[in-house]
């Protein structure tokens, strides 16, 4: 089953906008009449929950998933110097 698969756009990025503001004012919980409830227990929790829903975007906007796993870090020579 699919998280949020019924879920619209503006539904998701409403949820994924309240969830980051209250992540960063330290809030624990979301509620927004137009998407319903999304609670979280800790950050860990949202940031999986964030994951569901970038996820679910990415499906409405049609972007093809990636399997990096995170930021690549790229080495660079620059000129005269190493690393």
């Amino acid at each position: 089953m699919k998280l949020f698969s019924t879920w619209s756009r503006t539904q998701v990025v409403t949820a994924i906008t309240s969830i980051e503001e209250n992540l960063a004012a330290g809030i624990q919980s979301v509620s927004n009449p137009s998407q319903g409830s999304v609670s979280y227990s800790s950050p860990d929790n949202a940031f999986t929950i964030l994951r569901s829903l970038y996820r679910r975007l990415d499906e409405i906007d049609n972007v093809k998933p990636t399997n990096t796993g995170g930021p690549r870090i790229i080495k660079q020579r620059i000129s005269g110097g190493s690393f």
